[in-house]
């Protein structure tokens, strides 16, 4: 019997727009935060400066880097990270892979992959949709 396979990667971009919204966020949170206490607002602008450049700067280097790739061999997944290592994840079902995509990645059909009882939180994963379906053909559903 052949072996079933499948491979998509991560969009480092997509990094960048969450470290984005995220500086945002900040920005937003430390804004009110500086009008609710003015007395101090000096230095919660001043932090709240540094955490969003930070969470931007965070961002750029993560989009330059190269992309995760995903190898699914049947009921198995190899991970290729940015850094050049592989790791190997098997024995799990896949009711373990959780999926998750705002209405602009769905637009777009990527998202986040996060396996549960493991280290691995995915974020821009490209062909989701096709992700999703092969995990759910191919992994066991104990």
């Amino acid at each position: 019997m052949e072996k079933q396979k499948f491979t998509t990667k991560t969009s480092p971009k997509s990094n960048l727009i969450y470290c984005s919204v995220m500086a945002l966020l900040f920005a937003i949170v430390f804004f009110v935060v500086e009008r609710i206490f003015p007395q101090i607002g000096m230095y919660i602008l001043l932090i709240g400066a540094l955490v969003c450049i930070s969470c931007f700067g965070a961002g750029i280097i993560l989009a330059t880097s190269s992309p995760v790739i995903l190898k699914f061999e049947d009921d198995e997944l190899t991970i290729h990270d940015s850094s050049g290592k592989d790791y190997s994840v098997y024995a799990v079902s896949a009711k373990d892979f959780v999926f998750m995509q705002t209405p602009l990645e769905r637009k777009y059909n990527m998202g986040c992959l996060r396996i549960k009882g493991t280290i691995f939180w995915m974020f821009g994963v490209i062909n989701l949709s096709e992700t999703k379906t092969y995990v759910n053909n191919n992994f066991p559903d104990w």
